[in-house]
């Protein structure tokens, strides 16, 4: 039962993240644009974040439900780690006052403290699934 519990909490929070980088990989000039909306980074580093940060999303979205538990471990982690910067950065835009696009899903919702509160569920979910997942050998 702890198993599949913990295969559940992945599983909802992988497909996310699979979704999430594959919007963004589809468009990734769209995705630029609004990382660079939060001006938070200098221009030199934009195109970097928009090209390889969905790769990152995604790869860690499937290594959360796929592979050995050091993997789905690492793809957890990763992911948390991602979490809690979206949640800063969103943060930050909100108590600045911004109104921009949070370049979540790819599309033009806005940044808003719903998603600042979705976004702490996923990571709550996320934190879940990795501490109850175990190791083959334990």
């Amino acid at each position: 039962m702890i198993a599949l519990l913990s295969f559940l909490l992945r599983l909802i929070v992988a497909a996310v993240f699979i979704y999430a980088g594959l919007e963004k990989i589809a468009d990734p000039w769209m995705f630029g644009k609004q990382v660079h909306a939060y001006q938070m980074l200098p221009d030199e580093y934009i195109s970097a974040v928009a090209i390889y940060l969905p790769w990152l999303e995604l790869i860690a979205g499937f290594g959360m439900i796929l592979g050995a538990f050091y993997v789905r471990s690492a793809g957890s982690v990763i992911c948390m780690l991602l979490l809690l910067l979206f949640i800063g950065v969103q943060g930050y835009a909100l108590v600045k006052g911004m109104v921009i696009e949070c370049g979540c899903f790819g599309g033009s919702k806005a940044v808003s403290w719903s998603g600042v509160i979705v976004n702490t569920a996923w990571l709550l979910m996320a934190f879940g699934g990795l501490l109850l997942d175990r190791r083959p050998d334990a």
